[in-house]
């Protein structure tokens, strides 16, 4: 890893947000009594290793900009750190131009992009942003999706549906996105040289010069502001905050209540083995003689973990959100309860941090499925793989688990407020 030079942020903020359908562009619109690029902006004003912004706007609006910064940050520290220029006609414009302003900066180890609507950016997940700088990746933040993905066919006169796309392969962009400064020119000089297409993102650049690009995991709450229905939303989502305690204006002894605070919860799930059922854990279905018994798919792990989750936060057990006497559920693959709960997270002002697991049993071997174990869970969480632990045990013969009767599996869940370090 390397260390000792800061990481640079290029806000691209020269658009002019006609889909929000207001006089101003939306980077302008305020949020909460604050103009929307100056909560994405505080972001990275907090986080130590940050050593300059350069804001790219219209060139009718730098002065706006300017005052508005100085109004809301006036401290010379935050004024020397972030520099405003004029965007270009395109967003791969303003970030080219951003980029090349860096030569001004010598310590400058890497850069990333981020748009100037997305006001929630998360101090976990800039944190593993400025990691994967540092360990000189290029880098994405995406999520993965939910919803089945339809293809449709371009060539019909009539709109209907060519295939199923594989939605576990598909992820959502989101940003920040960027690597290594050197590594970012090349591909612009690429770009420049060969009039190359236009790129709706930087990791779409990175990938057309030949790089790898790491994906970062994000959040549902980084979400970009577009649409005035996204605006709402954005207000929602500041009013549970507030209700949570976690807003910037609130006194310290508010914002360090205990709903400030990172929470734990743990859970236990067990299952006999029946003959005739497919065995599930951790989302994964696993080759055995057998399966567990229930009325779902007797997923002990992610049951485990549900319950878990839903401890940290004070809402019961899987039992109560999704009753085994409720049809609807009889045969669900248990993915879908960890998803809802997950939601439900997020609603509540929390977002899954780090979960650990553990599976007792004799038969199968869970090792070869650990690492896909990890896969599946890290992305229904939103976290990274290895903020997911996953181990396995034997009983030493001793049990119903050791007489292979059943399977036992046990979860313990962190979970931080959704606005940790955004500072919004």
């Amino acid at each position: 890893m390397k260390t000792g030079k800061t990481v640079a942020v290029v806000m691209a903020a020269g658009g002019r947000g006609r889909r929000m359908g207001a006089d101003l562009p939306k980077q302008f619109i305020l949020l909460a009594g604050k103009p929307l690029f100056l909560h994405a902006l505080q972001s990275f004003l907090e986080h130590p290793a940050i050593g300059v912004i350069v804001l790219g706007v219209p060139a009718e609006f730098i002065e706006k900009t300017a005052d508005l910064v100085r109004q809301f940050y006036p401290s010379p520290a935050v004024l020397e750190k972030v520099r405003i220029f004029e965007g270009g006609v395109r967003r791969q414009d303003t970030v080219a131009k951003g980029v090349r302003l860096l030569s001004d900066f010598p310590d400058i180890l890497g850069v990333m992009v981020h748009d100037a609507a997305r006001p929630f950016l998360s101090r976990p997940v800039l944190d593993r942003s400025v990691e994967a700088l540092q360990e000189g990746k290029a880098f994405g933040v995406g999520i993965p999706v939910s919803d089945t993905l339809w293809e449709k066919d371009g060539e019909s006169e009539e709109t209907v549906l060519s295939g199923i796309m594989q939605r576990e392969k598909i992820m959502r962009a989101q940003t920040p996105q960027g690597s290594p400064v050197d590594m970012f020119l090349n591909a612009l000089d690429q770009a420049e040289k060969t009039g190359g297409p236009d790129f709706t993102d930087e990791a779409s650049l990175l990938i057309w010069a030949g790089f790898s690009v790491h994906i970062v995991m994000g959040e549902e709450g980084n979400r970009k502001i577009t649409t005035p229905a996204d605006l709402t939303w954005a207000e929602e989502w500041i009013a549970i905050r507030k209700r949570n305690g976690l807003m910037e204006k609130e006194r310290p002894e508010e914002r360090n209540s205990r709903r400030g605070w990172p929470r734990i919860g743990q859970g236990i799930d067990v299952h006999p083995f029946e003959e005739g059922r497919e065995l599930w854990l951790g989302g994964v279905q696993i080759p055995h003689s057998r399966g567990l018994a229930g009325h779902s798919d007797a997923d002990a792990v992610i049951h485990a973990l549900c319950d878990a989750l839903l401890g940290a936060v004070g809402e019961g057990d899987i039992g109560r959100h999704f009753p085994p006497s409720d049809e609807r559920y009889r045969g669900k693959n248990s993915r879908y309860f960890l998803e809802e709960i997950v939601v439900l997270l997020r609603k509540k002002g929390y977002l899954p941090h780090q979960v650990d697991l553990t599976i007792v049993a004799e038969r199968p071997k869970i090792s070869p499925y650990a690492g896909k174990m990890q896969e599946v869970l890290s992305r229904i969480l939103g976290i990274a793989p290895v903020d997911v632990s996953i181990k396995a045990t034997t009983s030493e013969k001793l049990g119903f688990t050791g007489r292979e009767e059943g399977l036992m599996a046990m979860a313990v869940a962190t979970v931080i407020p959704s606005s940790e370090g955004s500072g919004t």
